[in-house]
C-alpha cells in the first residue's frame, strides 16, 4: 500500500508540474501579446517619456518574474497548504491543549509575515523600477555610443550609470533581506514550539495522567483520547512537520513578491489610456 502511494505521488506530481508548465506558457503568451498590442495603441508622448530599455524590461524582467510565480511558486503553495491542513488535523486529534501553543505561535508568525511582506513588496516594486532604469540607460547609451564618443562623454556616462546601478543594488538588497529573514525566524519559532510542547506534554503525562478521563482527557489529549507518551512523541513529530510548509512558503516569498511587483508594472501599462 505504501509503494502504491509513492507511485501515485510521483505520477500526480508529474501531472501537476506538467499542467502548471502548460498553463504558465499559455498565460505568458497571451500576456506578451496583450502587452505588445497595447504598445501599438499608446500615443507617441508615452514613448517620449519612457526609454526603450525600460519598455523592453516589461517583456523581459517583469514577464519572467510573473512566469516564475505561475510555473513553480503556485504549485509549491498548493502543496504547502494541503500539508498544513493535514498536519493541523492530526495535531488536534492528538492533543488540543498542546495545539493551543501552536495557535499562539502561529499568530506571531502571521504578524511577522504581514510586517515583512508589507516592507518587501514595496522594496520589490522599487527594485523592478530601478531594474528598468538600468536597462533603459544601457540600451539608450549603446544605441547612441557614437555620439557619446564624439563629444567625449564617456566619463560622465560612467558616472551616471554608477549612480543608477547603485540605486538598483540598494533596492534589491533591501527587498531580498526582508524576504529572506522569514526563513530563520520560522526555524527559531518552530524550535521554541517543539520545546514548549515537549515540556507541557511531559508535565501533563507525569502529573495529570490519572485525571485524563472524560472531558478532561479530551481537552488534555484529543480525539484519540488521553495524552500518552506515544501520542506526545507523535505530536512532537507533527510540530516539526508543521513548520515545513511555512518554511517552504517563506522560501517562495522572494518569487511571489517579485512576481507581484512585475505583474503590477505590466498591468499599469495595459491600463494606460
Amino acid at each position: 500500500g505504501l509503494a502504491v502511494l509513492y507511485v501515485l505521488s510521483a505520477v500526480t506530481n508529474y501531472l501537476l508540474n506538467r499542467l502548471m508548465l502548460e498553463c504558465s506558457t499559455v498565460i505568458m503568451r497571451e500576456l506578451r501579446s496583450e502587452l505588445f498590442a497595447k504598445m501599438q495603441r499608446l500615443p507617441i508622448s508615452y514613448f517620449d517619456n519612457n526609454t526603450h530599455g525600460s519598455l523592453m524590461s516589461y517583456f523581459t524582467n517583469d514577464i519572467e518574474a510573473t512566469n516564475e510565480l505561475l510555473q513553480h511558486s503556485i504549485t509549491q503553495l498548493m502543496i504547502s497548504v494541503m500539508s498544513l491542513i493535514g498536519t493541523i488535523g492530526m495535531m488536534l486529534a492528538l492533543s488540543m491543549r498542546l495545539f493551543a501553543i501552536m495557535v499562539v505561535l502561529a499568530a506571531i508568525v502571521i504578524l511577522i509575515v504581514r510586517i515583512t511582506t508589507k516592507i518587501s513588496s514595496k522594496s520589490y516594486r522599487e527594485q523592478q523600477k530601478h531594474a528598468a532604469s538600468v536597462n533603459g540607460y544601457i540600451e539608450e547609451l549603446i544605441e547612441g555610443l557614437k555620439v557619446v564618443k564624439v563629444f567625449c562623454r564617456e566619463d560622465k556616462s560612467k558616472e551616471n550609470f554608477t549612480q543608477i546601478n547603485e540605486d538598483f543594488r540598494k533596492s534589491a538588497t533591501k527587498a531580498h533581506t526582508f524576504a529572506s529573514i522569514l526563513m530563520p525566524i520560522m526555524g527559531n519559532i518552530s524550535y521554541i514550539n517543539f520545546t514548549l510542547s515537549a515540556a507541557l506534554g511531559a508535565f501533563i503525562i507525569l502529573n495529570l495522567g490519572d485525571a485524563q478521563q472524560g472531558v478532561t482527557g479530551f481537552l488534555l489529549g484529543g480525539f484519540s483520547g488521553a495524552l500518552t507518551i506515544g501520542s506526545l512523541a507523535s505530536f512532537l513529530q507533527y510540530t516539526r512537520q508543521f513548520s515545513n510548509p511555512i518554511t517552504q512558503f517563506s522560501q517562495q516569498m522572494n518569487n511571489i513578491l517579485l512576481a507581484l511587483a512585475g505583474a503590477e508594472r505590466i498591468f499599469d501599462v495595459i491600463d494606460e489610456t
